[in-house]
C-alpha cells in the first residue's frame, strides 16, 4: 500500500492566467478571451493547457464583424497549441490582422 499512500500525499497545484480583450492578464472571469492553465500532477509532471475564445468553432475576433454582439454570442474556450495561443495573444495586444490570420491557420492545422 505504499503506492497508494504516496499518491494521496501529493498535492496538485494549479496556476491560471485569464486574458481580456486587450491581451492583458485580468481577474474578470466573465470577459475572458484566452486562458493559460498549468497543473502539477505528481512530483515531476506538469500539464499545460492553452485555451482561446471560439465562436462556431472558429477563433473569435473581438474587433471583427460580430464585436458589437459580444454580449449575446456564445463563446467557448477551446484547447489549442502554444503557437496558436501565442498568435492570438499577439493579435489581442497589437490588433494586427496578420496575427489573426496566423491564429486561424494554426487553429485549423491543429
Amino acid at each position: 500500500m505504499k503506492y497508494v499512500e504516496t499518491l494521496n500525499t501529493t498535492e496538485n497545484k494549479k496556476t491560471e492566467e485569464l486574458y481580456n480583450k486587450l491581451g492583458q492578464i485580468s481577474t474578470n472571469k466573465e470577459k475572458t478571451f484566452a486562458k493559460f492553465i498549468q497543473s502539477e500532477i505528481g512530483q515531476n509532471k506538469k500539464q499545460t493547457n492553452y485555451l482561446i475564445a471560439t465562436q462556431n468553432n472558429v477563433p473569435y475576433d473581438p474587433y471583427g464583424i460580430d464585436s458589437h454582439r459580444e454580449g449575446t454570442l456564445l463563446l467557448k474556450l477551446k484547447n489549442v497549441s502554444k503557437q496558436t495561443f501565442d498568435y492570438y495573444i499577439l493579435y489581442l495586444q497589437t490588433r494586427n490582422s496578420l496575427y489573426m490570420t496566423r491564429t486561424q491557420r494554426s487553429f485549423i492545422n491543429g
